[in-house]
């Protein structure tokens, strides 16, 4: 029911004017109170089911739905060419499908289920339409809803073949939830701010796998063959337990503050990840890319492997990143970051121009590199006022096993082993307790560097009066 307020002009009619003494109380209900009311009569609508045959259509529909209450679906519905199957002009709807199917044989028609404005009850925006149990084949658009249309939810759904997007909820907060779609022309799903989606397929999607504005939570997602990206998100988005396959460009696209835990990504034609500043990677696996992990600064990644890279490095980041307990296997580089990088207890295999190469006023420590084979190549490499500490470097052929490219930086408590060069110095740094085996020059000194004594050696910077062995800066070779 509706209450009108009836027009007046006269001040009588109106009253008094000037407001009662005390404290003025707030009318005004608050929108999230609001909101949760609504959520609250969402989930009551356990009534009498209202079956779908019985409400009627239009010239555009099939079956137009004007008011709150739960529909069913006693049978597959076919829906002609140029026509919409359901219309949904009300907040607080639940369609149950039933286990069966919305069909556009011709590939003719329209959207299988449509969202307008209508008339909202409470809000100012339509609220909480919720769509489960079938399948829907064809159509232009799956489920298309308005942009304002807050807190759709799609559970248990399947979607075949649908020309542009499988399902569009591109207002607030909507879930899909334990759906499939197969082959949509467009993307998979394209959602709005705080999209929910959790264990989903998306096989074979045109465009993107999942599209969306900020705040995406996916977990337990799974994309195959994405004509595009098979994520494409905003700022703070979060994936878990994920997994993206073949990909025509990135596996995920994200902006600024996103998350991945325990995900897994190959085959993209793209890169695996590709993130603006403060990405936060933890257990991802990349493999088989095109490019790997490309994030912005203040970016961290731990537990993570990304191997097999056809081009560019596996982790490539901006200044202030961090990497710990990672692992770079198979790319043209390990690992290459911005200024004030630490990468802690890494490794990187197989490489072929750098192992870890970082900008200045970095840390590398505990880090083990081993066979970067290009024609010219270095295992670790740091520029101006940086560390490089308790690290081993095997198998550099072509280049240094450790090269500092600037000065000003430490290098202690390192081995280096059948390389071309183990350590080469460079002026006012500092290279202390190292050992250098098997190389073909284990030290290469400048005439400008500090170091202990090199044991055997005695030349230009050898901070020892005698070259004593037991010096406690000391560095050895065979």
């Amino acid at each position: 029911a509706t209450v009108g307020l009836a027009a007046t002009t006269s001040a009588a009619q109106l009253g008094p004017l000037t407001p009662p003494a005390g404290p003025v109380n707030d009318t005004n209900p608050d929108l999230e109170d609001l909101e949760d009311k609504m959520q609250e009569l969402l989930d009551k609508l356990t009534g009498e089911l209202v079956p779908l045959p019985a409400v009627p259509g239009d010239a555009t529909a099939v079956h137009v739905i004007t008011q709150p209450g739960e529909y069913v679906l006693t049978g597959d519905l076919v829906v002609p060419p140029g026509m919409d199957g359901i219309r949904v002009e009300s907040d607080c709807v639940k369609i149950k499908l039933n286990g069966h199917a919305i069909v556009d044989p011709a590939n003719a028609a329209d959207t299988a289920i449509r969202l307008l404005l209508g008339n909202p009850i409470v809000l100012p925006n339509p609220f909480g339409v919720e769509v489960e149990d079938g399948t829907i084949k064809g159509f232009q658009r799956g489920v298309d809803a308005d942009d304002e249309w807050e807190r759709v939810r799609l559970e248990h759904m399947k979607f075949i073949e649908q020309l542009q997007e499988a399902a569009r909820v591109i207002g607030e907060g909507s879930e899909i939830n334990d759906c499939e779609i197969f082959d949509s022309g467009g993307n998979g799903v394209t959602g709005g701010n705080g999209l929910k989606i959790t264990d989903t397929d998306i096989v074979r999607p045109g465009g993107d796998g999942v599209q969306s504005f900020d705040d995406l939570v996916a977990e337990a997602l799974r994309v195959l063959e994405a004509g595009d990206n098979a994520v494409d998100t905003g700022d703070g988005g979060e994936i878990n337990d994920s997994e993206f396959s073949d990909a025509v460009n990135e596996a995920i696209k994200a902006l600024n503050d996103f998350t991945a835990k325990n995900t897994h990504v190959t085959g993209a034609g793209g890169a695996g990840i590709q993130s603006g500043l403060g990405a936060e990677l933890e257990g991802v696996l990349v493999e088989g890319c095109a490019f790997g992990v490309l994030v912005g600064p203040d970016s961290n990644a731990s537990n993570t492997t990304v191997r097999n890279i056809l081009s560019g490095a596996a982790f490539q980041a901006g200044p202030n990143t961090t990497a710990t307990d990672c692992y770079a296997q198979a790319a043209e580089a390990g690992y290459k970051f911005g200024d004030a990088a630490r990468v802690i207890n890494t490794r990187a295999f197989d490489c072929v121009e750098v192992g870890i190469e970082t900008g200045a006023d970095s840390t590398v420590s505990d880090c083990d590199v081993k066979f970067i084979n290009g024609t010219i190549a270095v295992g670790i490499r740091v520029f101006d006022n940086s560390a490089i500490t308790n690290s081993t470097v095997t198998g550099v052929p072509n280049g240094p096993a450790i090269e500092t490219a600037g000065p000003n930086s430490r290098v202690v408590s390192n081995t280096t082993l059948n390389s071309a060069v183990g350590v080469q110095m460079s002026a006012n740094s500092f290279y202390f307790r190292n050992q250098a085996y098997a190389n073909g020059a284990n030290f290469v000194l400048d005439p400008f560097a500090a170091f202990g004594p090199i044991v055997g050696i005695n030349g230009v910077g050898d901070i020892s009066a005698l070259g004593i062995t037991q010096h406690p800066q000391a560095n050895f070779q065979d």
